[in-house]
């Protein structure tokens, strides 16, 4: 299967592997308790230049006369890991089975911000980005995504696609991510179906905005953060090392999208569901699939187990409580 790796969203191709910042063992968290140790050595972090895609294209002709069906992948990993260019997420694999089947779609993966450069908001945020003509706060990995539905959009038909025929589709936190793009009004029209598999936006709750400004606060008394502006406060946000931000962030913490009023100016309750409420369904879609990933979190939670063992055991040990 023809592959074009790391193309960004707006036109250049880089065949590197940046990611959005987070441990580059990461994907070691969930998956070196059940397999053995991948290959990761081409990864590292560099949050400008990981909004990237994957697309590989069919090495057959096309079922339909309009071209290609598409597929876009959101990888899950609790909204604070996970990246597109981890090996497991090679969608070569998938586009080659979906030939064999008679069916050859072009398949993409979309690499998108996560943990706090992904999902943090705050007033100081939203204030910032409205210095910048900018409206909403928080969601950053949600627009990553949406960027790259633009782009495919824009440029799918150059690859033989259709982009009339979208899917898009993702595991646990790239399942809520496809439910938030539902919801999210200016994500009309940028796909016609969804494929969510263990995860919905109503599920893993996106936070009010005032309770991840509580989170951030709690991030500037961490991190000594003493700004008199908002503008100072964020700039210095800006100039924390990686790994400063790293050793002092725990698996517990949450992240999460946001509830801004603007790029989520509504989030489904499961009152919403009970009653069938059509936002939840949009017209402009044809078919929805849900289903869930067994054993899905699981992993995760053996880590955030872990890290409060290990946080409490420094923590005593720190103390001279043992």
């Amino acid at each position: 299967m023809p592959q074009s790796l790391g193309i960004s969203f707006p036109e250049a191709a880089n065949l590197s592997s940046p990611i959005a910042p987070q441990p580059l063992d990461a994907i070691e968290f969930e998956f070196g308790l059940f397999q053995s140790r991948l290959d990761c050595s081409y990864l590292y972090n560099d949050e400008l230049n990981s909004c990237h895609l994957t697309l590989t294209l069919p090495d057959k002709p096309p079922v339909d006369s309009s071209g290609y069906p598409v597929m876009v992948w959101f990888n899950g990993g609790g909204f604070m890991i996970g990246s597109a260019a981890w090996p497991q997420y090679n969608p070569s694999k998938m586009a080659a089975v979906a030939a064999q089947n008679g069916r050859p779609t072009i398949i993409i993966s979309v690499n998108y911000r996560v943990g706090i450069f992904g999902n943090m908001a705050s007033h100081d945020l939203l204030e910032d980005a409205k210095s910048h003509g900018q409206e909403g706060t928080g969601n950053q990995g949600l627009r990553d995504q949406q960027t790259a539905l633009k782009w495919v959009q824009k440029n799918i038909k150059g690859f033989g696609g259709d982009p009339s025929k979208v899917t898009i589709f993702g595991e646990s936190a790239g399942s809520a991510s496809c439910n938030a793009h539902m919801v999210a009004p200016s994500s009309a029209k940028l796909f016609s179906r969804a494929i969510l598999e263990s995860g919905t936006v109503t599920m893993v709750s996106a936070f009010p905005l005032d309770f991840q400004d509580v989170l951030y606060q709690g991030l500037l008394k961490k991190f000594n953060i003493t700004g008199s502006t908002a503008k100072e406060r964020v700039e210095a946000f800006k100039n924390l090392p990686l790994d400063t931000i790293f050793q002092a962030l725990t698996p517990a913490h949450p992240h999460r999208p946001t509830a801004d009023g603007y790029f989520l100016d509504w989030v489904p309750t499961f009152a919403d569901i009970e009653n069938k409420n059509p936002r939840l369904f949009p017209e402009f879609m044809d078919a929805c699939m849900f289903g869930c990933t067994k054993d899905d979190v699981l992993p995760l939670f053996v880590i955030l187990i872990s890290g409060f063992h290990l946080r409490n055991h420094a923590e005593r040990k720190r103390n001279g409580n043992y």
